[in-house]
């Protein structure tokens, strides 16, 4: 999990990681610009769920 922090930090984005002992396993988000680029749920080192922002396409 640490090297996705760094790597995305590197990257240029806004990443935060938080524990969260209800669920027992550590939120990560993914910013640039103040907009939310990816989140992710993780069970010790290993990315158990991504989850992708609705992004509005236009036809």
């Amino acid at each position: 999990m640490g090297d996705l922090l760094k790597r995305a930090r590197v990257a240029g984005l806004s990443a935060t990681s938080v524990y969260d002992e209800t669920f027992a396993g550590r939120f990560v988000t993914l910013n640039r610009g103040g907009q939310q680029v990816l989140g992710a749920f993780a069970n010790k080192s290993a990315i158990a769920t991504l989850a992708v922002p609705y992004v509005p396409v236009c036809e």
